[in-house]
């Protein structure tokens, strides 16, 4: 049985430590002014001490608080454990009940903005680093009593969600835009996608090493190769079977083997009209596959790339449960904040 350990703030009741310079103008040199006896929301504490200082240069006063304190009523750790609940697919009424229920009063809307406090200081934190392999998918969720487009990015490296756009995966423009300002601010280097014909002119657009998901490259290839067997003789089974061979091998040498086997396989284009035969079908698949080989098996080439886009999906999915369990989101903001948390 696997145990999870969910860690908060820690909260104390007064300073340890004295502050280096005065907030307000820098000076060093500080007057003891004081305490002051602060009220504040936690989970478990109702008031804690904070120390008044008085700076020598400027003449002015200020507070120093105690950690995971701040001039805000909530301590950090209240913050931390009311963002968390909302993201484990609580709503904002149950949040406040359960809270209430511990002595602690929170309205709906301070639930809402602890959440955006998080999620926000989570992507800033997740936009600060460096996402050598990038993870990007598109999906659809409930939000406004609609259904919304979205695109997700992930950092396929730690499994952390990087960023969500409000936009259609169908609409090239805006997703070139948006990956585009990712690829410059993140420092990517290889776009993980699924197989989508949009994805391999973008990448090459953004100068970015590509990997396809060999997930589904399996499954459309598995899939097409079964629709073509019932309309291929038997001198060619042979051949849907060792296409069959050599995606599921994905070898350095696979794509000069399937040139081979297109160039054994005789047939003309369909004329105006024409229904495309399923030999020529067969061939156009093996031409598809050999133009693209190297971004079907890049995760052999680079360790860092992984064979499937599924990092992605789990994040996709995740947000997708806690849609259900919201009963849909009401705003754009609370669809990227619940993403941002759903990988917290």
């Amino acid at each position: 049985m696997s145990t999870i350990v969910l860690s908060l703030p820690d909260v104390k009741t007064e300073p340890d430590d004295r502050p280096s310079q005065c907030r307000h103008c820098g000076s060093p040199v500080l007057q003891s002014w004081g305490t002051y006896r602060k009220p504040v929301r936690d989970s478990q504490e109702q008031q804690v001490v904070a120390r008044r200082y008085h700076c020598v240069e400027c003449g002015r006063t200020f507070r120093h608080y105690p950690s995971g304190v701040s001039s805000a009523d909530q301590t950090a750790r209240l913050v931390h454990l009311a963002a968390l609940m909302w993201a484990l697919g609580l709503s904002l009424r149950q949040v406040v009940l359960i809270l209430a229920a511990f002595g602690v009063k929170l309205s709906r809307m301070s639930v809402w903005r602890d959440g955006q406090q998080i999620g926000t200081m989570l992507k800033q934190r997740r936009q600060l680093r460096v996402v050598p392999v990038l993870g990007v998918d598109g999906a659809w969720l409930r939000a406004k009593g609609a259904n919304s487009g979205v695109m997700v990015a992930v950092d396929l490296g730690r499994g952390e969600p990087v960023d969500l756009a409000v936009i259609e995966e169908d609409d090239v423009e805006a997703v070139r835009e948006w990956l585009q300002d990712l690829v410059q601010e993140l420092g990517v280097e290889v776009l993980v996608t699924d197989d989508r014909n949009n994805y391999r002119p973008l990448a090459q657009e953004l100068g970015l090493a590509h990997q396809i998901c060999r997930f589904h490259t399996r499954r459309w290839v598995g899939r097409t190769l079964r629709q073509l067997r019932p309309g291929l003789s038997e001198k060619w089974q042979g051949v849907v079977d060792e296409v069959d061979q050599i995606v599921e091998a994905m070898s350095a040498q696979g794509a000069a083997r399937l040139a081979e086997l297109w160039e054994q396989i005789p047939d003309r284009h369909p004329g105006k009209g024409q229904q495309a035969t399923a030999r020529w079908r067969l061939r156009r698949l093996m031409v598809r596959l050999s133009d693209h080989w190297t971004k079907y098996r890049l995760y052999q080439l680079r360790d860092d790339v992984p064979s499937t886009n599924n990092g992605t999906e789990r994040s996709i999915g995740n947000l997708k449960i806690r849609s259900r369990s919201v009963r849909g989101f009401k705003t754009d903001a609370g669809i990227e904040t619940m993403f941002q948390l759903c990988g917290a």
